[in-house]
């Protein structure tokens, strides 16, 4: 029996989640939502002077949402179709009689949820570390650790589903996610003016910068962008993953896969 778009997807979901748990890619992406709360760890074990607020808020904005989400999405991101085709499988997928498209969605979305979870923990763990700093301050509120989880689960979708495209469009995607996450965003967003809105870390830090306290107010250049309103910044996020997800399942039904000899 051939089953429809969403049955198939569902199906190659369940078997995908248990098969990222025994995956070293996806425990690397792990580690790397998990970096920054071991770096707060060290920054606030060495230094006296810094804040609990001061060491979540800049490492939250630059490593988490600026590092780390992207190479994690990354990791995971370029491997839904492409690890298929190094190990030689898409072809037993693809002759099954299900949707193409349910490769995509099916590994699409374990991947996701696997990182969200591991974006859970690393926030949380970083909000932790930066705690025991012995700086003078507030203290982490809400309004520190809620937006920036929120970003960063909005990140790992946003960048996912873009990199599963690329693996979808392009053999060397691995190389072409990389050039674009630290090459072109890295320039645009430190452009002046509406250039910054034409990449997604803008968008991520608008979210932050919508739901956010005062704490991140004292990030380098926080006072001098124009941050676009909440709304409009999750749309745009939300539009990234659509366009991506239909762009990927188009190529998919339509790619001739040529596997390595």
């Amino acid at each position: 029996m051939k089953l429809g778009l969403w049955g198939a997807s569902l199906l190659i979901a369940s078997t995908q989640l248990s098969l990222l748990a025994r995956s070293r890619r996806a425990w690397a992406a792990t580690g790397l939502l998990l970096l920054p709360a071991l770096i707060a760890w060290l920054v606030a074990a060495a230094n006296d002077k810094v804040t609990p607020s001061g060491l979540s808020t800049m490492l939250g904005w630059h490593a988490l949402l600026g590092v780390s989400v992207p190479l994690a999405s990354l990791l995971l991101g370029v491997a839904v179709i492409a690890e298929e085709v190094e190990d030689r499988t898409i072809t037993y997928l693809l002759l099954r009689p299900v949707p193409r498209a349910s490769l995509l969605f099916g590994r699409l979305v374990p991947a996701v949820l696997w990182l969200w979870a591991s974006c859970a923990a690393g926030t949380a763990l970083l909000v932790a570390a930066a705690a025991t700093a012995r700086g003078s301050d507030a203290g982490v509120s809400d309004g520190t650790r809620l937006p920036l989880l929120l970003a960063a689960c909005a990140g790992v979708a946003t960048y996912t589903a873009l990199h599963a495209a690329l693996g979808v469009w392009v053999k060397h995607a691995m190389i072409v996610g990389l050039a674009y996450s630290f090459t072109i965003e890295g320039f645009l967003s430190n452009l002046p003016g509406r250039n910054q809105s034409l990449t997604i870390q803008h968008h991520l830090r608008s979210l932050v910068a919508g739901t956010g306290d005062d704490a991140w107010q004292r990030i380098d250049g926080f006072g001098s962008t124009e941050w676009n309103p909440l709304f409009d910044a999750a749309l745009v996020l939300a539009l990234v993953v659509l366009v991506a997800c239909i762009a990927g399942a188009w190529r998919l039904a339509r790619r001739q896969f040529e596997l390595p000899a």
